[in-house]
C-alpha cells in the first residue's frame, strides 16, 4: 500500500492531518533543525510533508513543520523540531525523530546510514525508505482492514 492510499484511508477514518506543507514551511523547518544542531530532514520525509504536514491516528504520530491543533480538544501535535529537542537525550542528534507511538515507540531517521528506524526501547527495526516504514510498520494494520 502506498503513502497516498494510506493517507486516503486515514482521512476516511478521520485522522488528525495537517494541511500539506509548502516550500517556505520546509525551508523554515530545515533552518530550525540546523539551528538546533540536528541533521536535515530527508527528502522522502519532506515529500510526505507536502502531502500531509503532521498526522495523528490511533496512537501513532508523525510530526510536521508546524504544530497541528486537534479539532476536538486542546491537544496539539508537536512539530518536528520540538519533538527532536524533547528526545535529544534518548536518541542524540545522530538520529532525527520523525514521530512517536504508544508504548514509547519512536520513528527515526539515521542520516549516516540513510535508514529509517522504529525504536521500541532497544528493539530496532530498519527500513530503506520512509514509505516502507510508514506502510510496512506504522500503518500496516490498515491493509488488513482493506481486505
Amino acid at each position: 500500500m502506498t503513502i497516498e492510499k494510506i493517507l486516503k484511508k486515514l482521512k476516511q477514518e478521520h485522522a488528525l492531518m495537517g494541511e500539506p506543507a509548502i516550500a517556505s514551511d520546509l525551508e523554515r523547518c530545515q533552518k530550525a533543525m540546523a539551528d538546533n544542531g540536528f541533521a536535515p530532514i530527508p527528502q522522502d520525509y519532506l515529500d510526505f510533508l507536502t502531502k500531509c504536514n503532521g498526522l495523528e491516528f490511533d496512537g501513532i504520530y508523525f510530526c510536521g513543520t508546524n504544530k497541528v491543533p486537534s479539532r476536538s480538544s486542546d491537544y496539539m501535535l508537536k512539530d518536528i523540531v520540538s519533538l527532536n529537542i524533547k528526545f535529544t537525550e534518548r536518541v542524540s542528534t545522530q538520529n532525527i525523530v520523525l514521530g512517536e507511538g504508544d508504548c514509547d515507540v519512536l520513528y527515526l531517521y539515521h542520516p549516516e546510514s540513510g535508514r529509517y528506524k522504529v525504536d521500541m526501547y532497544g528493539t530496532i527495526d530498519e527500513f530503506d525508505t520512509f514509505e516502507a516504514l510508514f506502510a510496512d510498520d506504522a500503518f500496516s494494520y490498515l491493509m488488513d482492514k482493506e481486505n
